[in-house]
């Protein structure tokens, strides 16, 4: 089971122009409301590939109908706990003729220190042996950065398996947090939290093993144009994608983090974990709709795609 953790859920307000006129007036083509929050996103994809999924988190009295809706269409089983306050609101607006999104991201409504256990306690509750726990995404901004750190050293011990997708003060104290199955950040996030430039493959494989140090099975890097990245310690890959027509770069990411746990549970290799990884963040990317990667699409990017090895001493330009 992989259980997802979202503690600031939100409503994605997607507007779409041709062209963005800074400054100026833009008319919006199309817009919609989804939904949304990193961890349900990534129970979203994980379902739609054939995982048994829950999603656990925050949901706020005005606005969290829609997430408990929306996990009703996807069949997905959830335990969140009510919060008062709003849904946060975020602003994307998507210019195709660039196929770029800008993204304008309200901060999460406070929770009080009740919540924050109840969350706590509800983790603790479904947590089984063999589950992969994932923490996701920002969180409510009185909410310290220590967070994910708590959750993981928390769950020490339980046989549980901890995926953590996360960046600055959220990843470097959950690292402190006990050993970790997966992170994945992208690669504007690991040069942010670890203070580090990285052109190359060179640089990610240094940056990759002194992570790896701290406890943490797999590093698995997105990067854009440049492809996925993924380490096991031993061995490392990278997966170019393929040239496709990008409709929508939200929940590419939190796709992407599905495909990889989704291959790692189901035993393929290293390698082939990385290209499902990119296989369903390319079918997200092809799709209108937030983190729904097709099935069928995600297999036929699978039979497309192909690993390289990453050796030291050779680098591969990435940045």
């Amino acid at each position: 089971m992989l259980l997802t953790v979202t503690m600031n859920p939100c409503i994605d307000r997607i507007a779409t122009i041709e062209r963005f006129n800074r400054g100026g007036m833009n008319r919006v083509t199309d817009t919609r409301d989804e939904a949304n929050g990193k961890g349900i996103n990534v129970s979203v994809a994980y379902k739609c590939l054939g995982g048994a999924t829950k999603c656990l988190g925050f949901y706020y009295w005005q606005g969290g109908g829609a997430l408990l809706t929306k996990l009703s269409n996807y069949g997905i089983p959830h335990e969140l706990v009510k919060v008062d306050g709003a849904l946060r609101v975020n602003t994307k607006i998507f210019e195709q003729a660039s196929r770029v999104t800008t993204e304008l991201n309200e901060p999460g409504r406070p929770v009080t220190e009740k919540n924050l256990d109840d969350l706590k306690n509800t983790i603790l509750k479904n947590g089984r042996v063999g589950d992969v726990v994932v923490l996701t995404g920002s969180v409510p901004h009185n909410v310290p950065d220590s967070v994910y750190g708590e959750i993981i050293s928390m769950l020490s011990g339980r046989g549980v398996k901890i995926a953590l997708d996360a960046e600055g003060g959220l990843l470097v104290n959950g690292l402190k947090g006990g050993e970790v199955f997966i992170i994945k950040p992208n690669l504007y996030e690991l040069e942010k939290t670890f203070g580090c430039k990285i052109a190359d493959t060179d640089d990610l494989l240094a940056v990759s093993r002194e992570i790896a140090l701290s406890g943490v099975r797999y590093v698995c890097v997105s990067m854009g144009k440049f492809g996925a990245f993924l380490d096991d310690g031993a061995r490392a890959y990278i997966v170019r994608p393929p040239n496709i027509s990008v409709n929508s770069t939200q929940g590419a990411g939190d796709a992407m983090l599905a495909g990889v746990c989704y291959a790692l549970e189901n035993r393929y290799s290293a390698a082939d974990a990385l290209r499902m990884g990119v296989a369903a963040s390319s079918a997200a990317l092809t799709q209108f709709q937030t983190s729904f990667c097709d099935k069928d699409k995600t297999e036929d990017f699978f039979e497309i795609l192909r690993a390289q090895e990453v050796k030291e001493g050779s680098p591969v330009i990435i940045n």
